[in-house]
């Protein structure tokens, strides 16, 4: 089958009460880009392909930084975003942003995060919150040097899901700055949910989850469209 694909897309400047158009208009991005291009399936993605055959929803996105409340550097703070209608919210999220930390090792404890350092403002990026990917040691590198992952598959590209016989307990790693206020990361290795307002990479679980099952029948269905 062959689809045309009309994407309209238009670029404003909010403020209380007014929304503008912006003199600068966005183009349209005809596939993801992420931060690491270099290693994809392990990075965030920094703008969301736009050239979709159907889009039965809206998509909420908020880039760029998170400042501190009032503008003077804190250790940690809330923020949120709330969708409203003319009956109510139709959709709201939260989450909890902290300055710098750091997984550090100690005899006493092993690896524990170390408290925050003040910040003005924290980046909306997926690498900054719980996740990660580290080499499977069971599998050997291939001939072109490409190795097998074990990931976190809700978040690949955060910090904290690591293999820890590999880490240098000499040296500190960067602890993550965005977490759910209902689930904080205490310790490296653990389950966290996705935490964030960027776009969702298409294979990380919590949006592969809505994919739906690629069964016997749906294979027939799709040779049947050819």
């Amino acid at each position: 089958l062959v689809h045309d694909t009309v994407v309209v897309k238009g670029t404003f400047t909010l403020a209380p009460g007014k929304l503008r158009v912006a003199g600068s208009q966005a183009p349209v991005e005809l596939a993801d880009d992420y931060w690491d291009r270099v290693a994809a399936e392990r990075s965030s993605v920094k703008r969301a392909g736009e050239a979709v055959l159907r889009k039965p929803s809206t998509d909420v996105l908020v880039t760029g930084a998170v400042r501190a409340p009032g503008g003077r550097a804190a250790r940690e703070w809330d923020v949120g975003v709330v969708v409203k209608d003319p009956e109510g919210p139709v959709l709201s999220y939260k989450a909890r942003v902290n300055g710098p930390r750091k997984w550090r090792y100690t005899a006493l404890r092993g690896w524990t995060l170390t408290a925050p350092e003040p910040a003005a403002e924290v980046p909306i990026r997926y690498e900054l919150a719980y996740g990660g990917a580290y080499p499977d040691r069971r599998y050997p590198p291939a001939p072109d040097g490409r190795r097998k992952w074990i990931v976190h598959r809700p978040n690949p590209s955060g910090t904290g899901f690591f293999d820890e016989r590999a880490l240098d307990p000499g040296k500190d790693h960067p602890g993550p700055q965005w977490q759910s206020p209902g689930s904080p990361a205490a310790a490296m290795n653990v389950e966290a949910p996705l935490c964030g307002l960027g776009p969702v990479a298409r294979h990380w679980a919590s949006r592969a989850g809505w994919a739906g099952t690629y069964d016997d029948a749906w294979v027939a269905r799709a040779r049947a469209d050819v």
